[in-house]
């Protein structure tokens, strides 16, 4: 089933298209080395319940994945690929 369905269904809430998320850990924004906020943009955003998901949908796993992954888990987000 297609995210947009399951919105129409009721099975998820608050769907965002493309959410962009900007890291901080320890009260300190992530910055590159020419001083830009290290950013993500994902495909999704969703509520499945009271779980927050990001979900992107690449149709494979990508070579950053496990460190997108271990970011998400410090943000107490729940995340995907898929």
């Amino acid at each position: 089933m297609i995210i947009a369905q399951k919105a129409e269904d009721g099975e998820i809430s608050h769907l965002a298209v493309h959410p962009q998320f900007f890291f901080v850990i320890d009260g300190e924004q992530l910055k590159h080395d020419n001083g830009r906020r290290v950013g993500y943009k994902a495909d999704f955003q969703f509520f499945e319940g009271d779980l927050n998901v990001v979900e992107d949908c690449k149709g494979m796993v990508t070579s950053d994945w496990p460190l997108r992954k271990s970011v998400f888990k410090l943000c107490s987000l729940s995340s995907r690929s898929g």
